[in-house]
């Protein structure tokens, strides 16, 4: 009694500690050897790199598994050695091997590197291999040939001798100082150290009961302090002892059969001696494992048990396990057992020497085999949850009858072959509906069946109504069957479609069947029928339909291909909770309103609140339980299913309710890692990447230890349309640099979906490209561009000017030589009149004659050199001829000028000597031979702002009588003044912005002369 009482408190206090889940048992472990993607068998260990990739370290070679597929580096790969006995890897994301070689490698990028350790050294046997700083730490074996250690450090590219400094300590320890602290040797022995790395900075050196402290400062260690181990007998500990070094401790068991294990803090020396039997475990200590700098778990095996001792402060706290839930091995002993591994992501991660990984996931499995149940080969034929179930064997003619204990009764049923359901009818009567007509049976055990006639074949589906109606679909289309008799039956036909599926709302009153591309809805009260047609259901957000279910809230649940559409309103939305599941390897279904769920990826239930109301969904995840489903039965708060792996069933009451686990929570338990250039990243929403312009290629992949099947990615880049990608790699040729782009990534496989995953892309432009620079190219440009506008006008201008000053240098030149000519007509004509006067010995009148002349001459002269004078000068230039010409021909005619309209307008100016040869003209030719004293007028009057007129107006004999005389006698020089008036006017208008015009009046008789009108008109202001 007392030993009974023993192993019960002993049993308790086991499970008190364990802290296992009754209600659930471990997940069945994933088992992975040479069968399905490993090189071998023998597996040393696995490590989860910062990505969530794990990798295994094997005998030939190095694995790396996304919970898809298995990358394997092997030689090929450019290993020195395939046998890979551990890993580590560092804050740079690089996975060293341990292994013996010439070198010490690493891969990155799934690319291997290997890097020469020391000089002359044939072979490298890493030991004691860790994460340090940015790069590892590892020591070897030997030196020289001799047993010693020997610290490298490899920071970046290139290994380097940690060298470890003499602690001042060594000689008041009663040790001999030598100049390495490799070999230590007192009055009678020679030690060797046992060098460990404690953490990132922290070394330590093991000699007899002495641990020495170093830190890392840069390439350096420095000495920092030691403590005295207080155990009595360290020193054969340390040479008869196999040890680890985790954090603070030692963890030290014996190389010969032992139930106890040492524990030193090498902090304070204090030390415990922990035995296995403490926990009920007799077994001896097989193997103790650690997995170095990131994990604190000790992991005690023995022939049967794994004990994990999460601290080693507190040894209250351990969780003992069995091997068989790590492998379905029975026959797999403690000594095959190579390495443990636990991590969040992945869960348990089991390496054997013989049998290949096992991984077994944190989940816990609420999936219960059902050995007892004996329904190989029958299908799931309905019947009345939560009252009976059935089912049917077509090749034995065999109904099962289960109940809620599920107890099965058999019979046999003649008269019927195929079964598509049952239910009951009345008292003792079984409705059966086969594939060619309906059935009565007055009970299960009866050995045969009455046909109902008058039915259709190919029968699908059925239901009854309220008024016990019977609605089904055939091969011949969508029916209504009202019962006459007992064996017979009208029949309506509804819809002449194929429609296999058939379904009815809580009240019984509305029917609907479908098909993949049209839905009848068939009213039972108002007898109207509803179509929904292929265009129909595209317009309401329906591709395909695979089946409908309607809940008591009349909520109708459509699975829709690939996703799961709650159709309410003749409207359909995607059922949102479930959006992270990919459907189409799915069935639904509905339970006490709960809709539910099943398929490969397990059992999911969302409680139905009301119309459109629904829960957040749980999950019983299919902890590798099944790979398909061949039926399924809801009832008596269980589901039960029928797999390729047996019959199982999970308990959805209240009570296992409560153990189901939040979907979200199981679904995003992946990692989404894309791949750019020499670096992978985990990928979040709205990260930015940055791209170079000579490699615009992205490659995705995902990490999920759930996953099933092959991932497809679909891509969207800005606004254009959804993208579906062959292969894991995405080309973006078209992206310009120095711009932002916004691309959308999600993943599927066959059970699961990403979210969509917004990455924001910036292409790096070149120097040139940038936006700065692109402004000042362009400002560049258009500084060019009006640099070049100025050189032309400049050119142009200068052109022009050129060409302007050729002309006025022609003109001039032109208006020199009409000058030239007129000046010694008019001088010729002054002088002789002075010869006159002086031949007659008029001196007096001579010599005013000469002076005015002179006068007059100087004007000339100065007038000539400009081609325009102003009115007001040319007027009195005018005064003064006419006055010389009065006193050559003595009174012969007079004169008057009038220019009052233009008085004060001194900007006026007009073409240089104009006017003169008109008066000359008319004194010469007019005046002169006229019988008695002519008279000469001249008036200056503004036609408008911009146009001079000038008429001058004799009244002489006028120009035909003056013809007549030239005729008779004509001089050289009076023929020669009208020639230089027409030469003077042609240059004037052909070259400055003045238009003259002349226009010649002849009197008509009585009167007798000549009125010249000479209009000036500006074009522009004249200079």
């Amino acid at each position: 009694m007392p030993g009974k009482l023993y192993r019960s408190l002993l049993l308790l206090l086991l499970c008190l500690v364990t802290g296992h889940r009754t209600a659930g048992q471990n997940a069945i472990p994933q088992t992975f050897n040479i069968y399905n993607g490993l090189p071998t068998n023998h597996i040393y260990n696995g490590i989860i790199d910062r990505n969530g990739y794990l990798w295994i370290a094997t005998t030939k070679g190095v694995v790396k598994y996304n919970g898809y597929s298995f990358r394997i580096f092997n030689s090929s790969d450019g290993l020195p050695k395939e046998d890979v006995w551990r890993l580590v890897e560092d804050k740079r994301g690089r996975i060293w091997l341990c292994c013996i070689t010439d070198e010490l490698g690493y891969i990155y990028n799934d690319k291997y590197y290997g890097i020469t350790i020391g000089q002359n050294r044939s072979s490298v046997y890493p030991h004691s291999l860790y994460r340090f700083g940015n790069g590892i730490t590892f020591s070897t074996s030997y030196i020289n040939g001799q047993k010693g250690a020997e610290l490298y450090r490899i920071d970046s590219i290139s290994a380097s001798t940690l060298s470890i400094p003499i602690p001042p300590v060594i000689k008041d320890l009663h040790f001999t100082k030598t100049d390495s602290l490799n070999f230590i040797k007192d009055d009678t022995s020679l030690w060797a150290t046992r060098t460990n790395i404690v953490d990132d900075s922290l070394v330590t050196s093991l000699i007899k009961n002495y641990v020495f402290r170093f830190v890392a400062r840069g390439n350096k260690l420095v000495y920092k302090d030691y403590t005295t181990i207080l155990y009595p007998d360290m020193e054969r500990i340390i040479n008869e002892y196999r040890a680890i070094a985790v954090n603070n401790y030692i963890i030290c068991h014996s190389n010969y059969p032992s139930n106890t294990f040492i524990v030193v803090n090498i902090k304070t020396g204090i030390y415990n001696e922990v035995s296995l039997a403490k926990y009920g475990i007799k077994e001896d200590i097989q193997f103790i494992h650690n997995n170095g700098n990131a994990d604190s778990n000790i992991y005690v095996l023995t022939a049967n048990h794994i004990l994990l001792f999460s601290t080693l402060s507190n040894f209250s706290k351990v969780l003992i396990d069995n091997y068989r839930h790590f492998t379905t091995d029975s026959t797999l002993d403690g000594n095959e057992i190579r390495s443990i591994y636990n991590n969040s992501m992945w869960g348990t991660i089991f390496a054997t020497t013989s049998r290949g990984l096992a991984i077994r996931s944190a989940l816990k499995n609420y999936f219960k085999p059902e050995p007892t149940i004996k329904l190989q080969g029958f299908n799931y034929v309905q019947g009345v949850p939560d009252e009976k179930c059935y089912w049917w064997n077509v090749s034995t003619s065999t109904l099962g009858e289960v109940d809620k204990n599920y107890s099965i009764k058999y019979s046999k049923l003649k008269n019927t072959s195929v079964i598509n359901a049952i239910h009951p009818y009345r008292r003792d009567t079984l409705l059966i509906v086969g594939h060619n007509n309906f059935y009565m049976s007055k009970s299960s055990k009866k050995a045969s069946v009455v046909p109902l006639t008058c039915m259709s074949v190919g029968i699908f589906s059925w239901t009854r109504t309220p008024d016990n109606k019977f609605i089904y679909s055939c091969n011949g289309g969508f029916n209504i069957a009202t019962p006459v008799t007992h064996d017979t039956s009208n029949v309506f036909i509804l819809d002449n479609i194929r429609l296999p599926g058939l379904v009815a709302d809580a009240k019984g009153e509305e029917y609907w069947a479908y098909n993949n591309l049209h839905i009848d809805i068939y009213n039972n009260k108002t007898h109207q029928l509803t179509k929904y047609t292929r265009e129909k259901l595209i317009a309401a957000g329906i591709q395909k339909v695979e089946k409908i279910c309607i809940d008591s809230f009349n909520n109708v649940y459509i699975l829709d291909n690939s996703q799961l559409l709650l159709f309410n309103n003749r409207h359909a939305k995607v059922l949102k909770q479930v959006s992270n599941i990919n459907i189409k390897n799915c069935d639904i279904h509905i339970y006490k309103n709960k809709l539910i769920i099943t398929g490969k990826i397990g059992i999911i239930c969302l409680d139905i609140y009301g119309k459109d109301s629904l829960s957040e969904p749980v999950i019983f995840p299919n902890s590798n339980n099944y790979y398909y489903i061949y039926n399924t039965q809801i009832a008596f708060n269980k589901i039960l299913l029928s797999t390729d792996k047996g019959f199982m069933s999970v308990d959805i009451s209240d009570t296992g309710y409560k153990f189901a686990y939040n979907l979200k929570k199981v679904i995003d338990n992946y990692r989404f890692v894309c791949k750019y250039g020499n670096a992978a990243q985990n990928i979040n929403y709205g990260d930015t990447l940055i791209l170079d312009q000579e490699d615009l290629k992205l490659q995705f992949d995902i990490i999920n230890p759930n996953g099933k099947g092959s991932v497809v990615y679909f891509t969207q880049l800005e606004n254009n349309l959804p993208t579906q990608l062959t292969t894991n790699e995405l080309g973006l040729p078209t992206l310009k640099p120095d711009r932002y782009y916004a691309l959308t990534v999600n993943a599927t496989d066959e059970i699961w979906k990403s979210n969509n995953k917004l990455i924001i892309l910036y292409v790096k432009p070149y120097w040139y490209q940038t936006k700065i620079m692109m402004r000042l190219i362009w400002a560049g440009i258009f500084i060019l561009l009006l640099l070049l506008i100025a050189v032309i006008i400049l050119v142009t201008r200068k052109l022009v000017l050129n060409a302007s000053h050729k002309k006025s240098i022609r003109m001039e030149m032109e208006l020199k030589a009409i000058y030239s000519q007129i000046n010694p007509h008019f001088i010729f004509n002054s002088l002789n009149s002075a010869l006159l006067l002086i031949s007659k010995n008029k001196m007096e009148d001579a010599y005013t004659h000469v002076s005015k002349f002179s006068r007059l001459l100087r004007s000339y002269i100065k007038s000539s050199r400009n081609k325009f004078i102003p009115v007001q000068s040319e007027i009195l230039n005018l005064r003064n001829y006419i006055e010389l010409q009065q006193v050559r021909f003595k009174e012969k005619f007079t004169y008057e000028i009038n220019d009052n309209e233009i008085a004060g307008r001194s900007e006026l100016v007009i073409p240089s000597l104009l006017l003169q040869p008109f008066v000359e003209n008319a004194i010469e030719h007019g005046l002169l031979n006229k019988q008695g004293v002519g008279h000469l007028r001249i008036d200056f009057s503004m036609a408008n702002d911009a146009t001079l007129v000038c008429s001058i107006d004799d009244d002489g004999i006028g120009r035909l009588e003056s013809r007549k005389i030239s005729q008779l006698n004509i001089s050289k020089e009076e023929s020669y003044g009208d020639l230089l008036i027409k030469d003077l006017v042609a240059i004037f208008n052909k070259y400055e912005n003045v238009h003259v015009d002349i226009k010649y009046e002849d009197k008509i008789s009585p009167l007798t002369g000549t009125l010249v009108t000479i209009t000036i008109r500006y074009l522009k202001t004249a200079q």
